[in-house]
């Protein structure tokens, strides 16, 4: 574009030069109208060029409104990951999160009888961590596609694109903030259900049960219950739990379904969610990494949090488009954005994962 624009910016130029050398007599009002037609064409031409790549791809090219699509999605498609801080303003150089982190807090004396009181100092901390980035495959959108498409086809593969950013990114949170410690994990406690794609065996069912086992740890650490707790449960594992509902719970629980933001319910003070993303090793307390198969011996699992206790943060983002390629004979388009989160608390507190048992 800018390439088409500074060419037709030259030849307007040399335009208005042959046409000013070419008149016997300097004429100003011939000189004036032929300066502003050379203008209102590259102007025009611009425009239309505009027009021709759509303007919702012209407007995310540009950094700001692209990391506002970007956080528009999340907010649409993955709304449970909006309950945590944001740590967004907290990236340096869009790559690396930095936080002062406060120390201790100080011991509650009462009916203190003796003096001097004994003084202690404060020592804060600095807690930083690198983003990860989610990066998506280029697609190719042949020439002949951008003369006979009858939808906007541009912009149809920017969304789906971002889709897969954002979905891939979500699910990497809620690994990043599963607990890696034992006594922040509840193991299923229900009747015996099939194995899922790799898995080996049956495993127990999530029973509503494991769910009060999880409000029972969150009460004792603590953890606020001011309606903003939240469990995302596994895809897999909600049909058992959904049915092993009474029907006084059933009903309250369906009062709380939204549409709109994707809760399916509330129980035992957790705002409820489903998706797809969090499995432990057999025997291991640390969640398998983003992007790994599940093994036989694998356990799903579902996680609770407060989000005073989780955050999230979004760095660079960037939309790379390469149109009119000569090898490709067409336009090529990708996206990565820098992204990352964690726990808040170093003893996992405030995060609660619910892992499938061994069925005998």
């Amino acid at each position: 574009m800018k390439r088409l624009i500074k060419i037709l910016f030259v030849s307007s130029i040399l335009l208005f030069n042959a046409q000013l050398w070419a008149s016997p007599i300097f004429d100003p009002v011939a000189v004036t109208l032929c300066g502003i037609g050379s203008l209102a064409l590259v102007g025009g031409l611009a425009i239309s060029h505009q027009y021709h790549d759509f303007s919702l791809l012209n407007d995310i090219t540009q950094v700001s409104v692209f990391r506002n699509y970007i956080v528009e999605k999340i907010l649409r498609n993955t709304h449970f990951l909006t309950f945590s801080r944001d740590a967004s303003d907290k990236v340096l150089a869009g790559s690396i999160v930095y936080i002062r982190q406060a120390g201790a807090s100080p011991q509650i004396i009462k009916n203190n009888g003796v003096w001097p009181m004994t003084v202690s100092r404060r020592e804060d901390f600095d807690v930083n961590y690198l983003l990860d980035v989610y990066s998506s495959a280029p697609t190719h959108v042949p020439w002949q596609e951008l003369q006979a498409i009858e939808y906007d086809k541009i912009d149809s593969v920017i969304g789906g694109h971002m889709n897969e950013v954002v979905q891939a990114y979500a699910e990497d949170m809620l690994i990043k903030w599963a607990p890696t410690t034992a006594n922040k994990q509840v193991l299923t406690s229900g009747a015996a259900v099939g194995p899922v794609d790799a898995q080996a065996g049956n495993r127990k069912g999530f029973s509503p049960k494991d769910l009060a086992k999880a409000m029972t740890i969150c009460n004792k650490d603590r953890v606020p219950n001011d309606g903003r707790r939240v469990c995302i449960i596994d895809d897999n594992m909600y049909e058992y739990f959904y049915d092993q509902l009474s029907d006084t719970q059933a009903n309250a629980y369906n009062q709380f379904a939204n549409n709109q933001t994707g809760q399916v319910g509330k129980l035992h003070s957790f705002n409820i969610y489903t998706n797809s993303s969090i499995a432990y090793a057999a025997g291991s307390d640390t969640p398998k990494p983003f992007g790994s198969n599940l093994a036989g011996t694998d356990n799903l699992a579902s996680l609770c949090w407060h989000p005073d206790f989780v955050e999230r943060a979004i760095g660079d983002t960037i939309l790379f488009d390469d149109k009119g390629n000569p090898i490709y004979q067409g336009d090529i388009y990708s996206a990565a954005v820098r992204a990352g989160g964690r726990k808040i608390r170093m003893d996992n507190k405030g995060v609660v994962a619910i892992k499938q048992d061994a069925a005998a």
